[in-house]
């Protein structure tokens, strides 16, 4: 009699795609082995498994609808209006990776915006209201109602919360509607109390009312806000990029015409914003573009506001925003195949005529969804394609453009996280 060995992680993942209705052959058995899902298969590819986690459905079956993917959280959203907060790393309240740490249930479902990750709050925009969820401890913190759905999500920065709003503007309201004006903002006092943010410390802090306030969008918005050195940044529709920045004058407003729309949401790090224009169909050049926002406390002279450091054609249409990992910035050419650039100087470092949809890069892997629904992993410096494995069900798409983390999902509940399998040191000599 042969006897097979199952490792009590494996276990745990095959019994929760089980539970959804996934991955299972003819006798009900979870089938996982071969997959990404299975544990060592995966750790073959260049993935180790941080934590899986079965997210509640609610009432009447409702199904995981999107996850985002934020610093030190996962937020998934069921499509009842419940949003659930999954511990990411230890850094957060040192709970274990995987944990749980709330579950909320906003409105009688509906369409809703992907949540917005602050050191706050989640933001939700759903139904004709912005929820902010306080962070640690998943209270509602505030509501607030409006007229008509934002066209995209709310998203925090700083000390306010940004959305935008169609035919109006773009949305700003504070993260907490109850301190005092006057005060120091509570990501200045963050900064300086933890002896981080010299740049926060050496600016005035001015009295600005709490008061919920439209700020012009400079036509229709496309995509989500993203959040961009002290401020926040937008594009429009016409294809340009406004950004707002908090500074010793108070707040400047910067515009940069990029001439085509944008073809997908932007990727930011740091003060440099990548973005690619010419969305697929469209009559326009297609490029991806390098955008640095001036350094106000810098000592050398920048170049004022919002400046290209670099722009470069591509060869055909983008299919969404770009990935970035380390110095390079990769992006995804429809039918064309996948092309990488440096991050620094724009150069073609490979192009290859793979085609998929990006989903995360990190370590030395970019890691994407191909045309026949695998995970593919492509070298993320030669473009060489180094693994391919099944799904396993995980066919909810996540992509992640916070860090190098590959997030995977089913519609039934179940978040998967991986993180890039660390080298091992170099042997001493």
């Amino acid at each position: 009699m042969m006897f097979r060995i199952t490792s009590p992680r494996r276990l745990l993942v095959g019994v929760l795609l089980s539970a959804t209705g996934l991955a299972s052959a003819a006798g009900g058995e979870p089938v996982i082995c071969g997959s990404v899902a299975d544990e060592f298969t995966a750790r073959a590819a260049g993935l180790e498994r941080q934590w899986v986690r079965q997210i509640p459905s609610g009432v009447g079956g409702w199904r995981l609808e999107q996850v985002t993917v934020g610093d030190g959280l996962v937020v998934a959203q069921t499509g009842d209006g419940g949003v659930h907060a999954i511990q990411a790393s230890r850094e957060e309240g040192g709970m274990p990776p995987g944990t749980l740490l709330w579950s909320r249930q906003l409105g009688g479902g509906g369409p809703a915006g992907a949540a917005g990750i602050g050191p706050q709050v989640v933001t939700v925009a759903h139904d004709l209201s912005i929820s902010a969820i306080d962070r640690p401890t998943g209270t509602v913190a505030w509501e607030k109602r409006l007229g008509e759905l934002p066209g995209a999500a709310a998203v925090p920065s700083g000390d306010w919360v940004y959305a935008a709003v169609p035919n109006q503007g773009v949305l700003r309201l504070p993260v907490n509607p109850r301190r005092s004006a006057a005060s120091p903002t509570s990501a200045d006092a963050a900064k300086q109390a933890s002896g981080r943010g010299k740049q926060a410390a050496t600016q005035p802090i001015f009295a600005e009312s709490l008061d919920p306030r439209t700020i012009s969008d400079g036509g229709d918005t496309a995509f989500a806000p993203v959040a961009l050195g002290d401020g926040i940044a937008w594009s429009t529709t016409a294809g340009t990029l406004v950004a707002l920045e908090r500074t010793k004058q108070g707040w400047l407003r910067r515009e940069l015409p990029l001439g085509d729309p944008l073809a997908g949401q932007p990727v930011v790090r740091g003060r440099t914003l990548f973005a690619t224009t010419g969305p697929v169909g469209s009559a326009w050049p297609a490029t991806l573009a390098r955008i640095d926002l001036a350094d106000p406390l810098a000592k050398d002279k920048p170049r004022p506001g919002l400046a290209i450091a670099w722009r470069v054609a591509l060869t055909d249409h983008p299919d969404g925003g770009p990935l970035v990992a380390g110095d390079t910035v990769v992006v995804s050419l429809g039918p064309s195949g996948t092309a990488a650039y440096s991050a620094t100087t724009g150069d073609l470092r490979w192009q290859t005529e793979f085609v998929g949809r990006l989903v995360a890069a990190g370590g030395d892997r970019v890691w994407c969804i191909d045309e026949t629904g695998r995970l593919s992993a492509l070298d993320l410096a030669s473009g060489i394609r180094r693994a391919r494995l099944c799904l396993a069900g995980l066919s909810l798409p996540v992509v992640n453009t916070a860090n190098d983390t590959v997030v995977l999902a089913a519609p039934g509940g179940v978040v998967i996280s991986f993180a890039p399998v660390a080298k091992p040191a170099p042997a001493a000599r």
